[in-house]
Formats: C-alpha cells, sequence, structure tokens
C-alpha cells in the first residue's frame, strides 16, 4: 500500500545509508539478504500454518535496519520527521512498538512473525552474538582438520610425530 511505500522510502532516506556507511556496502548488501531472507521464510511458514500463503516484501528488512541503527547509534540524536527529539534507541523502542500495536490490533500474524524474525536476526548480528563468518571459518577450519593426518617421521628423540 502507499503508507507502507512511503514509510520505507523514508527510512532507506533517513536511517539505512548511515548502516551502510558503518559496514561497507559487501556487509550492508549481506545484512539486508539475512534479513530479508529471514522474514521470507517466517512470514511465509506462519502464513502457511494460519491458512493463507504470505510472502513479505521490503518491510522486514527495513524494521531490521532500524533495529541495527538503534543498536549502533543508540545515543546519537534524532529528529523524527523534524520534529521530535529523540536518541536512536527511543526511536527503534518507538518504531517496533509501533510494529506490534499494528499487528495486535489488525491480526497482521504473519507481517509480525516476518518483522520479528528479521528484527531478532538484526539484534542478533549487530550486538555480535550471531556471526555467520566466524561459523563459516571454523567449518572451514574443521574440514582442513579432517583432511590432516598424524604420521611416524623424523628422528625418535627429536620430534616423534610429523605432520
Amino acid at each position: 500500500d502507499f503508507v507502507s511505500l512511503l514509510f520505507q522510502g523514508l527510512m532507506l532516506w533517513l536511517f539505512l545509508p548511515a548502516l551502510e556507511r558503518w559496514w561497507g556496502m559487501k556487509r550492508f548488501l549481506l545484512f539486508a539478504l539475512y534479513t530479508s531472507v529471514a522474514g521470507t521464510v517466517a512470514g511465509t511458514l506462519v502464513g502457511l500454518a494460519t491458512g493463507g500463503v504470505f510472502i513479505t516484501g521490503l518491510d522486514p528488512f527495513v524494521f531490521a535496519g532500524i533495529v541495527a541503527y538503534g543498536v549502533l547509534y543508540s545515543d546519537r540524536k534524532v529528529q523524527f520527521f523534524g520534529v521530535l527529539p529523540m536518541t536512536g534507541k527511543q526511536l527503534t523502542i518507538g518504531i517496533v512498538g509501533f510494529m506490534v500495536l499494528f499487528v495486535v490490533l489488525q491480526g497482521a500474524w504473519a507481517l509480525g512473525a516476518a518483522n520479528a524474525a528479521a528484527m531478532g536476526l538484526a539484534w542478533g548480528l549487530t550486538s555480535g552474538r550471531i556471526r555467520p563468518r566466524l561459523w563459516f571459518l571454523k567449518l572451514k577450519q574443521r574440514r582442513v582438520r579432517s583432511k590432516l593426518k598424524v604420521m611416524n617421521g623424523g628422528r625418535a628423540r627429536d620430534n616423534k610425530w610429523m605432520n
């Protein structure tokens, strides 16, 4: 709808460029991919469970971006719509509260699940509790270690084992 498009455009213009500057383009695009996929999967699963198929668009990424902004820039002053002074943390709490109120009043459970999954993932990624790159490196290290073998070699008194 038009209001959602206006809100998404405003958030993309006001807050998400700060995240791109913070992380760089590659990491920002990975963040967008991860949160969009998480939101779409959660929204579709809840939509199927409640009786209708629901595949979402850009909303989960935008809400995830607001949560990431609130984590990274919690003390930065923000002029919301140019008239309401607040911090990044207050902005995040207000937007999340508004989204929860919207979901509960309208019964849009699939949209709520999509946004909650994306926002939870955004919080984990920006706070450092979820680290996909570290998981990838540990998996790579495990694969390399499984291919190495310990063999007898060298002189017995100096170096008993050789890789």
